[in-house]
């Protein structure tokens, strides 16, 4: 947030995509940062489109579940490192981490069977991902095409 003001004050385009095709205001609604949506709504960012939402009810949402191959829980940390070594303590086998090198640690992965959990960095979440005020669910699926 501390740079967002600065770069929309110089001209910075809040409708640009990045590599993944996001705009700043999918990525603020999706990491749960409601001043930084709020500030980049106020520039003029475009409300992210619903990429043709399908019809609601229940019968709309069968055909989604059924289309969806896996799914990966994205849980907040305020410490991925503290995060992998406490679900490896209690059975999980680590799968991922970025970087790494074993510097600051962003970014991790484990498993338990077939279920995985990532992690990233989040201020104010606990350290074990346990506290689900700490979480912030990211979608991340494949779907069958």
């Amino acid at each position: 947030m501390d740079l967002l003001a600065p770069l929309i004050e110089v001209g910075a385009d809040v409708d640009a995509v990045d590599g993944n095709g996001q705009t700043a205001l999918e990525f603020a609604i999706l990491r749960g940062n409601g001043a930084a949506a709020d500030c980049l709504r106020a520039a003029g960012a475009r409300e992210p489109a619903t990429g043709g939402a399908a019809p609601e009810g229940p019968t709309a949402i069968a055909g989604l579940a059924s289309s969806i191959q896996s799914a990966t829980l994205v849980v907040g940390s305020r410490d991925v490192e503290a995060t992998l070594k406490w679900y490896a303590s209690i059975g999980f086998a680590e799968a991922a981490r970025y970087p790494t090198d074993r510097s600051a640690v962003f970014w991790g992965m484990v498993r338990l069977g077939s279920a995985e959990l990532t992690f990233d960095v989040r201020d104010g979440a606990d350290p074990r991902g346990a506290a689900l005020s700490g979480i912030v669910l990211t979608r991340m699926s494949a779907r069958a095409t």
